[in-house]
Order: C-alpha cells, then sequence, then structure tokens
C-alpha cells in the first residue's frame, strides 16, 4: 500500500516536473517554485528520499510529513536511543545508543526499564525510573541492616547487596531489635545513627545497683540487672539513701559515693577511738563505738597517747623512743632503766653517771669509757666482771679477791698459799687447793673422824694441833696411871670408838671362894692390865709345935 502510494507521488511529481522547472532534494515544486520542505518535529530527520525536489506538495513537519521519519536505532539493555541530534531540520537518522546515567549511590540500573527501546534516559540523570535501590533482594535479620556500600549505582543487579551488623552502642546501652530491624539500609548502631542504642534500665531495690556490666553495647537486649553494691573499704558502711537501687555501683568498687565512714556522733572521750572494726565495708548500718586506745610496746620505749583525742577513727596509741632528743654529757649515760617495761605513758629516761651495780665479788669493768659522744649511748658501758676469773694459780694455792673490791675498775686478785689453820683436834685438809678456788679452800676436818681401833683402844689426837695437813690421830691403849698394889688398869670402857683414854684402876677380885681358900690379889701389883686375883689355899708357915688355925 505504501509502494502504490510513494509510485503515485513520483508520477505526479514527474509529471509536475515535466511542466515546471526541476526542484533539488529537499523541495518540493509548489507551483512552478521550488520550496523547501518544512521541518520536521524533534527526534525526527527529514528524508531527501521523499522530499527529493519532484513532489508537488511539501511532505515535512508542516505538510503531509511522510518525509519525517523518526530517528531511531537498536540498542542494547541498560542503554536508551539517544536522539537528541535530531532536531527536525537534520536529513539523515542520527540516533545513537547512550548508556543510561548513573543511578545514586546505594542504587542499580533495572535494565527491564532501561531495556535499549527507550527514547530518553531513565537513570540518573534521566527520569531515574530505572534507579532502583540495592538491598530488595537479601533479607536480613533483626541486628542487622542491608548494606548497600558497594552499589556505586553503575551496577545492573542487585547481587552485590549484603547483611552487616549494627555496629556496637555505647557500654550502658542494647541495640533495640525494632529500630535495627534488618529492613535498614543503614547502620543505625553506635558508629551510625544511634537510632538502634537503647539505655539497659531496671528497678532495683534500695542496697542495690543497675548492673549495666552484661550491657556491652552489641546486644540486642537490655540486660540489665540488679546487683548489690559493691563492698566499702573497712571502718565504712553501705548508705542504702544513696545505693538506693536507682543508680549505678556506688559502692566501693563504684563511686564510693554511698561508702560512709563508721563514726561515733559528737566523737568519743579522752584516750577512745571511734571504733568501726564492726563496719566490714558490707554491713548497710554505722556500727562505730568508743573503744579505749591501747599499745604494746617494748623496753626502751613509752605509750604516747598524745594523738588519741576521741575524735579519731584508728587506735593512735604509738611506742614512742625513749630518751629521744636527750644528750647526756661526759661520765653519764642515758639511762632507760626506768623506761624499759613499755607500759609508761612519759620518756623516763634520763642521765645517769657510768658505774655497775656490781655485787661483793665483782669488779668494774670499764670497757669502752664512758667518754666522748652519750648522745645515743643507753646502755651503762660499765659492766661487772668476776674477781679472779682471769687469774692462774697453781696447786697449793687458791685466788685472793679480797682486794678486789665493788668500787675496784680493775681485777687486783692474786695467789696466794693455802695457809689456814685449824684448832686442836682438827688437821687442815688442802686437797681443794688446786689453784682453782677463790678464797682458801682448806677444810678443818676432825681429826680420827675416818680412824677404827680395836677394843681396849681409843682414837688418840693428842698429836693434833691443828697446824698439821694430815690426820695425825692413833689407837692409843687405854691406860691409867699410879694404880696400887692390889688394883689393874682396866680398860673394859675402851670399845675402840672413843676418842679419850676412859682407862681406870680397878680392884682385883676373885671368887666366889671357897673354905680353906681366900682371894689372893698379890698378882695384882698395879701394873697389870686384867684382873689377876685368884682363889688361894689358906697356908702358914707355922712353926714345929704350931697349927694353922
Amino acid at each position: 500500500m505504501a509502494a502504490m502510494l510513494i509510485l503515485h507521488v513520483l508520477v505526479i511529481t514527474f509529471m509536475a516536473w515535466s511542466a515546471a522547472a526541476a526542484c533539488t532534494a529537499g523541495q518540493w515544486n509548489n507551483g512552478g517554485t521550488c520550496t523547501s520542505c518544512s521541518a520536521c518535529g524533534n527526534l525526527r530527520y527529514l528524508d531527501h528520499s521523499i522530499c527529493n525536489g519532484l513532489g508537488t506538495s511539501d511532505t515535512g513537519g508542516s505538510g503531509n510529513g511522510i518525509a519525517c521519519q523518526l530517528c531511531t536505532t537498536t540498542c542494547s539493555p541498560g542503554q536508551w536511543v539517544d536522539a537528541s541530534a535530531c532536531d527536525g531540520t537534520t536529513t539523515t537518522n542520527g540516533a545513537t545508543c547512550t548508556a543510561c546515567t548513573t543511578c545514586g549511590a546505594g542504587f542499580y540500573i533495572d535494565t527491564s526499564v532501561c531495556d535499549g527501546t527507550k527514547m530518553s534516559d531513565s537513570g540518573g540523570s534521566g527520569d531515574s525510573s530505572a534507579c532502583i535501590q540495592c538491598g530488595g533482594a537479601v533479607t536480613c535479620t533483626a541486628g542487622q541492616w542491608k548494606d548497600i556500600s558497594v552499589c556505586s549505582g553503575t551496577g545492573t543487579s542487585d547481587a552485590v547487596s549484603s547483611c552487616s551488623t549494627c555496629s556496637a552502642c555505647p557500654a550502658g546501652e542494647y541495640i533495640h531489635p525494632s529500630v535495627c530491624s534488618g529492613s535498614g539500609y543503614g547502620d543505625s548502631g553506635g558508629s551510625g545513627t544511634q537510632a538502634a542504642c537503647a539505655p539497659c534500665t531496671i528497678s532495683c531495690s534500695p542496697g542495690q545497683y543497675q548492673d549495666l556490666s552484661g550491657c556491652s553495647g552489641s546486644t540486642t537486649s537490655n540486660l540489665a540487672a540488679c546487683s548489690s553494691c559493691t563492698a566499702c573499704a573497712t571502718g565504712k558502711y553501705i548508705d542504702t539513701s544513696v545505693c538506693n537501687g536507682a543508680g549505678l555501683d556506688s559502692g566501693g568498687s563504684g563511686t564510693g559515693a554511698a561508702c560512709k565512714l563508721c563514726s561515733v556522733n559528737g566523737g568519743c572521750s579522752l584516750g577512745e577511738y571511734q571504733d568501726g572494726s564492726g563496719c566490714d565495708g558490707t554491713t548497710t548500718t554505722n556500727s562505730a563505738t568508743c573503744t579505749a586506745c591501747s599499745a604494746t610496746c617494748t623496753s626502751g620505749q613509752y605509750i604516747d597517747t598524745s594523738a588519741c583525742t576521741g575524735q579519731g577513727f584508728t587506735n593512735s596509741y604509738v611506742c614512742a623512743t625513749c630518751a629521744t632528743g636527750l644528750s647526756c654529757g661526759t661520765g653519764y649515760f642515758v639511762d632507760l632503766s626506768t623506761c624499759n617495761a613499755g607500759t609508761g605513758t612519759v620518756d623516763t629516761a634520763k642521765c645517769t653517771a657510768c658505774g655497775a651495780d656490781c655485787q661483793p665479788g665483782e669488779f668494774q669493768v670499764v670497757n669502752s669509757g664512758c667518754v666522748g659522744d652519750s648522745t645515743t649511748r643507753t646502755a651503762n658501758p660499765y659492766t661487772c666482771g668476776t674477781c679472779g676469773s682471769a687469774l692462774t694459780c697453781t696447786a697449793g694455792e687458791y685466788k685472793d679477791t679480797s682486794s678486789c673490791t665493788t668500787a675496784s675498775i680493775s681485777d687486783t686478785s692474786a695467789c696466794a698459799t693455802c695457809s689456814k689453820t685449824c684448832s686442836a683436834g682438827q688437821w687442815a685438809d688442802r686437797s681443794l687447793c688446786d689453784g682453782s678456788r677463790i678464797g682458801d679452800p682448806t677444810v678443818c676436818t676432825n681429826c680420827a673422824s675416818s680412824l677404827t681401833c680395836t677394843a681396849g683402844q681409843y682414837r688418840d689426837s693428842s698429836d693434833c694441833d691443828g697446824q698439821g695437813v694430815t690426820d695425825a690421830s692413833k689407837c692409843t691403849a687405854c691406860s691409867a696411871d699410879n694404880c696400887q698394889a692390889g688394883t689393874f688398869i682396866d680398860s673394859s670402857d675402851c670399845p675402840g670408838s672413843g676418842e679419850s683414854n676412859q682407862g681406870k684402876c680397878t680392884a682385883c677380885t676373885a671368887g666366889p671362894c671357897g673354905a680353906g681358900t681366900y682371894i689372893d690379889i698379890s698378882p695384882c701389883t698395879g701394873s697389870g692390865t686384867s684382873d689377876q686375883g685368884t682363889c688361894t689355899a689358906c697356908t702358914s708357915g707355922c712353926s714345929a709345935g704350931q697349927w694353922v688355925n
């Protein structure tokens, strides 16, 4: 049909041309005048194969328009037909394929819209109808957001989107899942908009605090818990008007604001301190009491009570060193003898003249003397030495310490010969005189103490005059002096254990004698030691003519 129309036009044109002057392409024969075909509309060009100078009517835009052809071409997805060069006056098809312009960040170009057939840009610099937000193809969970940061606006698919975890909120908060729900396109966490950051909260009782330690900022639930306020230091208690369940930890490991010092209202008396030992830091009441200050000091110290005024909170008695600041002169030492028990409350140290308190048998040992700086000399430099301790004597001697007195400043002892004398009837036993004894160790021993005599003897000590050094006693036969005729020396009273002569003169006896006999004591001359009396027959030396009557 179109071909027949063209043929008809050509016939008419030819017939007209044959009757008039010939026109050029782009013109038509307007009653013998060559007139340019009128301009076409936008996005079209004037086709000179139709407006070819042979026609007798305007085939341009103001005419029948059959010479106005649409500028077009075949483009690929992601492109559009750009006919901007076709302003209606051109004579050729100037359509080109141009890429849809880049969409904004976070978008991709949908090639089902920018499909190569559109006559206008549907990209970011066009009507943006092809710009689709990335993330539609990915499904994220609560606590995540759709990360489309890799969508530069030049891609043609949503395949690069991913799920990212909402960034952690500040400590003490949590990520609210209704905000960071998985459907958002940006980080609503702490490093983002923070819109999902919600404070962890809980209602607690007095003595507790809102423990937000479980709220690290990365959880998606409120993990606040009630915990007891942490213990205060010893001597303090937890004030529940501060640790009241509403805030964070105000105990010892927290702000410490609830830690109150255990104290006695108005303080304590002199010599006492406010004792908070019952406050172990975990109690919630003030249990302070008044306790007497005390101190256990050692020798050379005294108890300094000056700091125990009743207003303090510790046992403030201290052990102070005696003689602090005391300086003694030459010949004196710092005497701590009255300050050695550690129980006094004043410094009783004093300057005392050097000199040891020695006992009999001892002497003063000067040692380093008592001269020079005695500021720090806290002991008597004199000591007591034992008289004769360094003296060496020989056998038969003893250590004579009689000249060594408590006032002596050297050992004046000397070796002396044992020479002690004894009383009559004794002897001087010097067996202990070995040179090591102090004082004459001679022992006066009774003579005959170890002598054993037989019957008729006695232990005779007449030779023991007290001067001898051996026992001169001996066993001596008992005797009697000047016994008369008719007696004998009787030692029956001398059993051998006596220490004196018990001999005596005893009359001789005999008998009983029979008739015709008599007691004859004529053998008893007074010198015999036994009774020599006998019974002797009576006889007589009568003369002739006589008889014994």
